[in-house]
């Protein structure tokens, strides 16, 4: 007894956990004994017949779900639909036409290049046209305000004396130089200080301006392109700060005169004298017969330069609507004046540790000149160079605009064709050495804003139209030994 001890303290200890191991174990017989009866057996078969679980390997073989298929076959043809559409869409989009026909990939007669200079030299002529731009005043323009201010004076002067014989005639003595019936003598404009009347003189009550005399004096003719009334003096000359006015008074000052005058006809500030606002190809200034290359370089800038100017205006015109009262003019503008457009090149991948993007012989940059050599570019943080699907164009537009207008001019340019603009500077127009210059932008805050970007053109559009010396160019033919 006492050697069973040891046993039933162990049983007392554990009974719990003995007595659900003895009915683990007795559930696991009655499993076991229940398995190998009948009713088990039958009842699982009736269970796989019922679903069809005794088929599963017949589906991993014979896998198919037509309805499934066929609607993901529908999503499949519709997205290649879609696609196809996008891109004709972007085709459209991006596709130029040529100057002339019969000019891209060769000239077809020997004349067609001579032909092709003479239509980029209107096309060129066409693009302030279309955002309704001009230049400073004139000569003939301050010439006629001259006028205009001496008939000013004039008439004053009469009304001044007919009242003085007005007061004579009522008790006062008239003046002596007023007699009843005659016209008064007119008296020139006296000139500031510093002898800015020099090399013009008064006669019959009209200042004559001299031309080709020398010293400051010639001042106005000098600068007259093309003869009387043509051109005007350069930003900053002496013939914008004269002004023959007395006290000063803005109405009695030709040059103010005519700025405003000048800038209440137009939209747009452009520059005709070099440098010109407008990015121009040699072809345009040349004697020979243009070659293929440099005329497609003049092709693409133009098609650039169109695009800006297309935007441009739509953005200029919007705001001309606006204007409740009045005409629009460049007072009421977004880009008030464009101060240089310059396509500066293909933007090449890297070769051989080369600059990344590189311009084409400087036939595309005017400012290099025909014979600049390779033009680098800086690099882009899109990093996007030519490649098989499009070709990358670099441009840059320096403006002056509404600073309030930065961001949507931006926005306007982009739109109008596939541009992504890379960079954004600008800064704070000083309004008295501009005006001093000859420009009137009125009230609004102004800035000089330089604006970079780049363009893309569809290769699969434009390959067809390249030259052989472009392709060798970008890449797409190799250069014959």
């Amino acid at each position: 007894m006492q050697a069973l001890q040891p046993v039933l303290q162990f049983v007392r200890n554990h009974l719990v956990t003995l007595i659900c191991g003895l009915a683990a174990i007795g559930f696991i017989v009655i499993a076991v004994l229940g398995m190998t009866s009948e009713t088990v057996p039958d009842a699982m078969r009736k269970i796989i017949q019922e679903t069809g679980a005794g088929n599963i390997g017949n589906l991993k073989r014979n896998a198919k779900n037509d309805e499934l298929i066929q609607k993901k076959k529908l999503e499949g043809e519709l997205f290649l639909r879609e696609y196809s559409e996008t891109v004709e869409v972007a085709k459209a989009v991006n596709k130029r036409e040529p100057l002339m026909v019969g000019v891209f990939p060769t000239p077809e007669r020997p004349s067609t290049p001579f032909e092709f200079r003479e239509a980029y030299n209107r096309a060129l002529r066409l693009l302030p046209v279309r955002i309704d731009a001009g230049t400073l005043p004139t000569q003939a323009e301050i010439n006629e305000e001259q006028a205009n201010v001496i008939d000013l004076l004039e008439q004053e002067k009469a009304k001044a004396d007919e009242a003085a014989l007005a007061s004579a005639e009522g008790g006062r003595q008239p003046p002596a130089s007023v007699r009843p019936g005659a016209r008064p003598p007119v008296a020139p404009p006296t000139p500031r200080p510093g002898g800015e009347m020099a090399g013009r003189e008064a006669r019959g009550g009209r200042v004559v301006f001299r031309g080709g005399e020398g010293g400051e004096a010639g001042g106005y003719q000098r600068y007259a392109a093309g003869g009387e009334g043509g051109g005007y003096p350069p930003a900053g000359s002496p013939a914008y700060a004269y002004t023959p006015s007395p006290g000063g008074e803005p109405k009695y000052d030709a040059q103010y005169r005519a700025r405003v005058a000048k800038a209440k006809s137009i939209r747009c500030y452009v520059d005709e004298q070099l440098p010109q606002s407008f990015h121009v190809s040699p072809i345009a200034m040349g004697g020979d017969a243009p070659k293929p290359l440099d005329m497609w370089f003049a092709q693409v800038s133009l098609w650039i330069q169109q695009d800006v100017i297309n935007a441009i205006a739509k953005l200029n015109q919007q705001a001309a609507n606006a204007v409740a009262d009045g005409d629009a003019f460049v007072e009421h503008m977004p880009v008030k004046r464009i101060v240089a457009l310059r396509v500066h090149g293909y933007a090449l991948p890297r070769k051989s540790g080369e600059e990344a993007a590189r311009g084409a012989s400087g036939a595309f940059d005017y400012l290099a000149g025909p014979s600049g050599g390779a033009t680098a570019l800086p690099s882009a943080f899109t990093n996007r160079t030519c490649n098989e699907q499009y070709d990358v164009v670099r441009f840059t537009l320096q403006a002056v605009v509404d600073q309030r207008e930065l961001m949507k001019i931006v926005d306007a340019l982009c739109r109008e064709n596939f541009y992504q603009c890379l960079n954004i500077s600008y800064e704070a127009a000083n309004r008295g050495a501009e005006e001093q210059a000859g420009y009137f932008y009125g009230t609004a805050p102004v800035v000089h804003a330089t604006l970079d970007f780049e363009g893309y053109l569809l290769r699969e559009v434009y390959q067809p139209l390249m030259p052989t010396e472009v392709k060798q160019l970008l890449g797409i033919e190799k250069k014959k030994d």
